[in-house]
């Protein structure tokens, strides 16, 4: 696993526990993790702190047209970009013939974090992943 629950933890600033992720896209592996501030999740002041990771053998998953807004992101394997809207932050990139992608978001009616406030967080979460390939 490129991601483990202490590193979901550390990113969301709170215990993280594994979630099941639907696998459509058909990945070879995928994973996340899950965090909420109520023990009740329906609470109307509930905010969901969520990680998926997804690795797809190969690099047809990979599109080499960037949204104009990605980020390049050097040190982090071939053709990595950062992409940030509202509560998702996505990082991808291509290391070892395989193509890897994380999407950090944090949702929520009350008042919560922006999810770009972690940008560099994820960022170093997406390096250590790829240390681990």
């Amino acid at each position: 696993m490129l991601t483990q629950p202490a590193d979901a933890s550390r990113l969301f600033g709170r215990p993280a526990t594994s979630v099941s992720v639907p696998n459509s896209a058909h990945a070879e592996s995928v994973c996340g993790f899950s965090a909420n501030t109520s023990a009740d999740k329906n609470a109307i002041d509930n905010v969901t702190y969520t990680l998926l990771v997804y690795v797809y053998d190969g690099t047809t998953q990979y599109t080499s047209t960037r949204p104009k807004d990605a980020k390049v992101i050097s040190g982090l394997g071939d053709h990595a970009f950062m992409v940030v809207r509202g509560d998702l932050v996505t990082v991808a990139f291509v290391k070892n013939g395989e193509t890897v992608v994380l999407a950090h978001s944090i949702t929520g009616l009350a008042n919560h974090p922006k999810a770009s406030a972690a940008s560099d967080q994820v960022v170093a979460l997406a390096k250590q992943a790829a240390s681990r390939m």
